[in-house]
């Protein structure tokens, strides 16, 4: 997408994007309007402070924000709902975890509340936002983009994630397979499961890149992000 986007031809009067422990990040101006573009494709790779404090900076000058997880397969799972209270103005409630109690196929505690508390320091509730999805979004990432929903000013464009979100466990069986499953089950707060994924507010698909040189996904986040502002 925008990160193999050097050159293009509708993104060149764009400010260059930066890279920064693996996240990209720059502006892209439309009607007059600025957004800050950041890329994030690895919750196993944390955002530290150093790197808050180089895309603030992008984001404080922005009049809104292009937040891109698309092919992020996850990670931590601590990161996802801290990343997320960038976005929160009030400690909210995002979900529920349950684990397994005893050998029975419905043998689960009772689930505990998830709540994302907001970040002091570097806050954008202010900034409207779209947060960019598509199938390859799972696991942390998942579970971020349902935190997300709970986000004032935040809208989800794109496609469906790819879901998951447990924490993953793996045992090799006699014959040398090896089973991979999730440990724990994430609801959302009406208590569904968030395994399927985290449906869109609006619908878009990239479209042809190659030939266009438009990213379908991000005019269509602009679009309605323009209408927010």
């Amino acid at each position: 997408y925008l990160k193999t986007s050097e050159g293009k031809d509708d993104y060149k009067g764009d400010k260059a994007f930066m890279t920064r422990n693996g996240i990209l990040y720059g502006t892209i101006e439309r009607e007059g309007k600025k957004f800050a573009y950041i890329y994030y494709d690895d919750f196993s790779v944390e955002i530290t402070d150093m790197d808050f404090k180089l895309i603030d900076p992008v984001i404080q000058e922005a009049d809104a924000i292009l937040f891109d997880i698309r092919e992020n397969p996850g990670g931590v799972g601590s990161l996802g709902l801290e990343l997320a209270g960038h976005f929160m103005k009030e400690k909210t409630l995002v979900g529920y975890s349950t684990y397994k109690s005893g050998p029975g196929h419905d043998d689960f505690k009772e689930p505990y509340e998830m709540h994302v508390t907001p970040s002091e320091k570097y806050n954008w509730t202010d900034k409207p936002t779209a947060l960019l999805t598509n199938r390859g979004v799972y696991s942390t990432a998942n579970l971020f983009a349902a935190a997300m929903k709970h986000a004032p000013n935040v809208i989800q464009v794109g496609q469906t994630s790819g879901g998951g979100g447990g924490l993953p466990m793996t045992h090799y069986l006699p014959n040398g397979w090896l089973v991979v499953f999730s440990s724990n089950i994430f609801l959302d707060v009406n208590k569904n499961h968030i395994e399927p994924g985290i449906a869109p507010d609006f619908e878009a698909e990239i479209g042809d890149f190659e030939t266009t040189n438009k990213d379908g996904i991000v005019e269509k986040a602009i679009e309605e992000l323009l209408k927010r502002i």
